[in-house]
């Protein structure tokens, strides 16, 4: 590939990375020397629009970093038995439709597909995301079987796709809209992962207008077992006081701290998985989070060593990382960086209820 395109595509994931950066120093520069002169209403505005702006960040670094997998040819999915309703459903809690647009579903119950389940999601996210932001105000997902194939198509009552970006839209230097709007990393990463899954995905113009992206993907049977998604708001264990962090990054320690902290606990700290070691032979704690990439010891040798001991073996781990792909090396449960709150605090309760059971 030329040098050309390659300078472009960095110009476009440059300004994709300045824009959100400059909101975020400018606000939280504003925050720091000026909050006095603040309203109330200007205050929480100003922190909505930090936590949205570090969304759209790790958003992009998300998928920059899956590009790279799919392009090297690492790209690891594991492969199972899902229900495409329930994935489509998902995708809308995570992707609602824009306030004056809608979104019709017409999905038979009972369409199972062969697919990592997570990866699905991201899928028909990014095909939902796509719809919303160039499609009218309508948008309609639709599955049928076709022989041994599930057909799935996400389409919308927009102005469709030019002639001349319609050849190149799985292309990572593609652009969808004239005014050049976003680096055009979505679509490449919906092809790298539907081929990921033994399945094809393409464009077609909309009838009578706007755009129609189609996914086939192989049928699966049914999965037996019955596993729910989310946890009940229930209390901690009794027995959880002390949780120990263990994070080379200052800054997430302080975070973590501060979450925990508000909830009554005691919080130790650790730098790193030799540092922590130390720490628990001073005290148990009842609670471990832990990084995975750290200097001296990472977490993966911390985790092994405290399972190795009888003393520590049956503490609660939780592992955080920033790789999409998190091992759970013998811990409890795991976390990708950046994690919602609410979910970290909904898994240290579940495995405090267990511990204290």
């Amino acid at each position: 590939m030329s040098g050309e395109p390659e300078s472009e595509f960095l110009g476009l994931v440059v300004h994709e990375l300045r824009s959100p950066i400059a909101v975020i120093v400018g606000l939280a520069a504003t925050l720091e020397g000026r909050r006095h002169e603040l309203t109330e209403e200007q205050v929480d505005e100003s922190l909505r629009r930090i936590h949205a702006q570090g969304g759209q960040l790790a958003n992009l670094v998300d998928d920059l970093l899956d590009l790279a997998q799919v392009e090297a040819g690492r790209f690891r999915v594991v492969l199972e038995s899902v229900d495409l309703a329930d994935a489509c459903r998902r995708a809308l809690e995570d992707a609602p439709p824009p306030r004056r647009g809608s979104v019709e579903l017409a999905l038979p119950e009972g369409l199972w597909v062969s697919a990592d389940p997570a990866r699905l999601e991201q899928v028909l996210v990014n095909l939902l995301t796509n719809a919303y932001r160039y499609g009218g105000g309508r948008v309609r997902v639709e599955a049928t079987r076709t022989s041994k194939e599930v057909l799935l198509s996400v389409s919308d009552d927009g102005s469709g796709v030019p002639a001349e970006l319609a050849e190149r839209l799985f292309e990572k230097f593609s652009r969808q809209t004239s005014d050049g709007h976003g680096a055009g990393l979505g679509l490449a990463i919906v092809h790298g992962l539907v081929d990921a899954f033994g399945g094809r995905v393409w464009y077609e113009p909309g009838q009578p207008n706007g755009a129609c992206f189609l996914m086939s993907l192989c049928e699966a049977e049914p999965r037996l077992d019955n596993r729910s998604v989310g946890s009940d708001r229930q209390r901690w264990g009794e027995g959880v006081s002390k949780i120990l962090v263990v994070d080379d990054e200052s800054n997430m320690r302080f975070l973590l701290r501060m979450v925990f902290e508000t909830e009554g606990f005691e919080v130790v700290e650790a730098h790193h998985g030799a540092a922590a070691l130390e720490r628990v032979k001073e005290e148990l704690p009842d609670l471990i989070v832990t990084d995975l990439m750290m200097p001296v010891m990472n977490g993966r040798d911390l985790v092994e060593r405290l399972r190795d001991d009888p003393a520590t073996a049956g503490i609660p781990i939780i592992v955080i990382s920033s790789s999409r792909n998190i091992e759970l090396t013998g811990a409890d449960a795991a976390l990708r960086k950046p994690f919602d709150l609410d979910e970290l605090l909904d898994t240290a309760r579940s495995l405090s209820r267990k511990d204290a059971a």
